[in-house]
């Protein structure tokens, strides 16, 4: 099988993309180990810094030169509006049929998208329920739900079940709004006054200071680190050190970094937002706020920390239980079906 795609953005071999990069990329060298050929156009105004010998990479004029799609699937992944809507027309009109995957949370402000949304697929694939049903919801039918997976190289890793119930934290994401950031470092700051040895590591980058004015400083302190963008090789020995993964996002599909951090056995904790609460069980495998507040965050870190030995063993043996299906071998093979079903129907694939 032959799998083309049309990626508007940098892809970074390293693992430090964003998480819808990330899950595209951990996809598509999955297809390609299963022996099919992938191929992946890229803008010309983007760095030609990707290179990997599992995929072949070509670059091309956005918006002015055109692609024609002559391959059994093809992929179309999203994740700016604006770039992705010059993307579209980058392709060739031959490619009328479609198989339309998204995995994120739908932006119902553009109109454009969303008439393309409805107009092209003939099957929608999401990651969560919570998109599927919002999808039904616009009249975008049928919807199919294929889950994201754990990355490839933390499933090298062994999970081993953790001992000592220790204060340590981390957060992964961009530091946005968005992702529940300006709720966490307030909540962090209230904890540390009832848990002086409480640590919080955070992976991640944005402008986001340069936009917003956060209601809060600051501080610079030596149990808040800021580590910054980090490869997937870094970050994997931060999950293994930490108990807690948090994630306080006002709205997610299917966050990589949970379930990356689930693998290693850390303790989620989450806002009860999109399809977060359907990879948390409340109470069985992780905390799931009652809602998106500061003070919500602050008295799920004191539940958490006050778990027993015995409940804090079997929460970990329930998560690692849990995450253990999250494989990307199952998109891969779900793509194969496609082809076979569909007999050679060409795909999209948005994220």
């Amino acid at each position: 099988m032959q799998v083309s795609v049309l990626f508007p953005y940098r892809m970074k071999l390293d693992g430090s993309n964003g998480g819808g990069a990330n899950a595209t990329l951990a996809l598509l060298q999955e297809v390609a180990q299963h022996g099919h050929r992938v191929t992946v156009y890229i803008p010309d105004d983007m760095p030609r810094e990707t290179v990997c010998n599992l995929i072949e990479f070509r670059w091309f004029v956005l918006s002015t030169e055109k692609i024609i799609v002559k391959d059994e699937l093809f992929v179309f992944v999203l994740f700016d509006d604006k770039r992705a809507l010059l993307a579209q027309f980058s392709l060739s009109k031959s490619t009328k049929r479609a198989i339309l995957y998204h995995n994120a949370v739908f932006d119902l402000t553009n109109k454009d998208l969303l008439r393309f949304y409805k107009k092209w697929p003939d099957v929608f694939f999401v990651v969560s329920q919570y998109p599927a049903n919002l999808a039904m919801k616009l009249g975008i039918t049928p919807v199919c739900i294929l889950h994201n997976g754990v990355a490839p190289v933390f499933r090298s890793v062994v999970p081993k079940l953790r001992v000592a119930l220790t204060p340590d934290f981390i957060f992964v994401g961009a530091l946005v709004k968005e992702k529940g950031f300006l709720y966490l470092i307030p909540a962090f700051q209230r904890l540390m006054s009832h848990y002086p040895n409480a640590r919080l590591k955070i992976i991640g980058s944005s402008s986001m200071w340069d936009r917003e004015k956060p209601d809060f400083e600051v501080l610079e302190h030596e149990n808040i680190e800021f580590l910054g963008e980090l490869t997937q090789d870094k970050i994997a020995p931060l999950y293994q050190k930490s108990t807690f993964v948090v994630l306080p996002s006002e709205m997610e599909a299917c966050p990589l970094s949970i379930l990356d951090g689930m693998w290693f056995g850390c303790v989620p904790i989450v806002s009860n937002r999109g399809g977060l609460p359907e990879i948390v069980e409340n109470g069985k495998t992780g905390f799931v706020l009652p809602e998106l507040s500061t003070n919500a965050l602050y008295e799920a870190f004191i539940k958490a920390l006050s778990l027993s030995v015995v409940q804090y063993r079997a929460m970990q043996e329930n998560i690692i239980n849990s995450v253990a299906k999250s494989d990307w071998s199952q998109a891969a093979a779900t793509l194969e079906l496609i082809k076979q079903k569909t007999r050679g129907l060409s795909c999209l694939w948005l994220l």
